[in-house]
């Protein structure tokens, strides 16, 4: 018997924006910028008209009206050109800004995106004391960083920025990385992935740039194809999976797991299909768009903050708001008439990437990427339906282990109330020794079950692993949803025993 083929109604999709409880407001504080990057979109005449500054006036706009939107959590993210350039006076207005405007029934966070090029102590600290996340863009090692990112007379910026990096991570306790994938990092994989593992970035956000030839800037050449795009990141999951380490995520597999685990919820802009109405960029000059990369289509632009509140802006009966939800409509409608398996997993693109498509100026056409994602979404299906699902379910025995200790610890922290400091010391120095038992134990038993071959339960493995295209349809299933979202868990964990089997047998 089969299904008929569901399609996305105007009033279903108005409905699936809406449950989205993030607002991400990302303001591009000034034109000006300390790199001449190869694939910036800035760089065009058309673009520097204006304002290098956002002025007053309209920064107390920006803020006011941010905190009038529906959404209870609201991302203030900072950019550029090179938003440090604005300097600290400005910082301390938006500090001033936000004391005043803000509503204690919403939670905000300050995130600014810094080429890391502006080495200035001072200012980091300011930044950091007063609660603003500093992340940066690192393409890589050296020799990949310089070519993309050099400085405006020619020279490489990584020495700059890296120092940059270690300053702001040893501050902050942690750094965020964005890694802009271009022609030159194709083949490159292995070397990006082991340097980052080696200067301890755990995690890092990869997007792919894409020439558009409508806005003559940036190099052609560097241009990635959806096949480039396709082998890249397939080589990236499997090489993720070979790894020992279980604290190294790239956040595209992370992206991946959260859509087919049916977790769409979480995410904010990548296979998240809810940007519209839940993402606005302004510019120095007010004018409003749905993110930095539509920055220079006239057509593009939704209104300008002089005119309209932020809340008209993002409404859904604004005509250009309306016009992309029609839009978005005949994308996704598409998808689910050819029945693609993925469309829950990639919501039908990147509007950027369908803009980027077509000749006809919308976002209704395919991602200009989609062979390549469908490419790659196959290529991961296919690994996690081989993959050896008895590791997999004996790997529970540990994580059972772990759950137990972590209650013994709750049974103990509550007796430390209660019987003082000389037993508070007694009862963390027996849980020390307890979880350290517990897990060696496990661990040596999980080895030993392996090499017997002991075979688990056929329950267990349906339900574990059935591959990509099982998932997306069992995703919306509470009790499915919830083991889903623990299979990285068990793939780290069972990989990072399988590998070290001798170790630990010592």
């Amino acid at each position: 018997m089969t299904e008929t083929a569901r399609t996305t109604d105007h009033t279903s999709f108005l409905r699936r924006l809406s449950q989205s409880s993030y607002f991400n407001l990302i303001v591009s504080v000034t034109r000006k910028c300390a790199l001449r990057c190869i694939y910036c979109y800035a760089t065009d005449n058309s673009i520097n008209k204006g304002p290098h500054i956002i002025s007053d006036d309209l920064l107390e706009i920006i803020i006011r009206d941010a905190f009038a939107v529906r959404h209870p959590k609201i991302t203030f993210e900072w950019t550029g050109g090179e938003a440090l350039l604005a300097g600290k006076v400005f910082f301390e207005k938006v500090i001033h800004w936000q004391n005043i405007y803000k509503d204690s029934k919403k939670d905000f966070e300050n995130i600014i995106q810094t080429s890391g090029a502006v080495y200035d102590e001072g200012l980091y600290d300011f930044l950091i004391d007063n609660h603003f996340t500093l992340s940066m863009t690192i393409d890589g090692p050296p020799e990949v960083h310089n070519k993309n990112r050099p400085l405006p007379c020619g020279r490489g910026s990584f020495d700059t920025v890296f120092k940059s990096f270690k300053y702001i991570k040893k501050r902050q306790g942690h750094c965020g990385v964005l890694c802009t994938l271009t022609h030159s990092s194709i083949g490159r994989m292995k070397e990006i992935f082991d340097f980052y593992a080696r200067e301890g970035i755990t995690s890092w956000h990869t997007n792919q740039y894409s020439f558009d030839n409508s806005k003559p800037v940036g190099e052609k050449r560097e241009g990635i194809t959806p096949d480039e795009y396709a082998l890249y990141f397939k080589s990236q999951f499997d090489y993720w999976l070979k790894t020992d380490s279980h604290t190294v995520y790239p956040n595209q597999v992370d992206y991946l797991f959260k859509a087919f685990c049916g977790r769409l919820e979480s995410t904010k802009c990548t296979h998240g299909g809810r940007c519209l109405t839940n993402f606005l960029n302004i510019d120095p000059e007010g004018n409003a768009y749905l993110c930095p990369k539509f920055i220079g289509f006239s057509d593009h632009r939704i209104g300008n903050i002089k005119d309209q509140r932020i809340i008209e802006l993002i409404h859904p009966h604004n005509p250009r708001i309306a016009r992309y939800i029609k839009e978005r409509l005949v994308a996704i409608n598409r998808c689910e008439a050819e029945s693609c398996p993925y469309l829950a997993v990639c919501s039908s693109g990147c509007p950027y990437g369908s803009l980027l498509s077509g000749q006809d100026g919308t976002i209704s056409g395919r991602d200009i990427m989609c062979s390549g994602m469908r490419d790659l979404y196959q290529h991961i299906d296919h690994r996690l339906a081989a993959y050896d699902l008895k590791t997999i379910t004996k790997t529970e025995q540990v994580q059972k282990t772990h759950r137990l200790t972590k209650n013994k610890k709750r049974r103990g922290l509550q007796k430390k109330k209660k019987d003082g400091p000389i037993v508070r010391r007694c009862a963390s120095l027996k849980h020390r020794n307890l979880v350290s038992r517990n897990f060696k134990t496990d661990r040596a038993r999980v080895d030993s079950s392996q090499n017997e071959g002991i075979q688990p339960r056929q329950s267990q493995v349906s339900n574990l692993y059935p591959g990509i295209s099982k998932l997306t349809e069992r995703g919306r299933n509470p009790r499915m949803t919830w083991k889903l979202n623990r299979v990285k868990v068990k793939l780290v964990t069972c990989i990072s025993l399988n590998n070290q089997p001798e170790k630990e047998a010592k």
